[in-house]
């Protein structure tokens, strides 16, 4: 009797195991979004937007915004004014310990349109695994829309045994 409960305990646990990989979460910190011609509160507002919508994807674990400064005090590494060049994102992204980082900017083209690029990149290798576009008349648009969109975008290409599991149960 004991040989077939180890047994059943070995199989569930593989199961498990597999399950597991297969929900396997990415851990990412989300940097605040340059602005480009609009009010720095409204970026910073469309930035945790994006987070939250990360964070509701289920596909990563999202760094908060307030650990990350936290990190960045600690180690007496400013942040803000070098975040323009992506190899010193890597680097932040390095310190924080996270696997991948988003960052992108939020602006205003010829008064009629906001724009909001978005982009995704392995703090390993340094390279941009993704990268969404959103150009819209209202910047409300990107706030409410365009946020989730790109969320669920990025957790779609980061996780797509996840999508797949989703569209089974379907």
């Amino acid at each position: 009797m004991n040989k077939f409960l180890f047994i059943k305990l070995c199989f569930l646990l593989v199961l498990f195991s597999a399950y597991l990989f297969a929900q396997k979460e990415f851990s990412l910190a989300v940097y605040d979004l340059k602005t480009d011609g609009i009010d720095s509160s409204k970026v910073r507002t469309i930035t945790d937007k994006l987070r939250a919508e990360l964070v509701k994807t289920g596909a990563f674990r999202v760094m908060e915004r307030g650990e990350m400064e936290a990190i960045f005090a600690e180690q007496k590494f400013q942040a803000s004014g070098i975040c323009d060049k992506d190899d010193k994102l890597v680097e932040m992204g390095r310190l924080l310990g996270v696997e991948k980082i988003v960052t992108g900017s939020v602006g205003e083209f010829n008064k009629n349109f906001f724009v909001m690029n978005v982009k995704m990149i392995d703090v390993e290798t340094g390279e941009i695994v993704k990268e969404e576009s959103e150009i819209r008349r209202t910047i409300q648009y990107l706030l409410i829309r365009s946020t989730r969109y790109i969320a669920k975008d990025f957790a779609k290409f980061e996780n797509p045994l996840k999508e797949q599991s989703a569209q089974v149960k379907k």
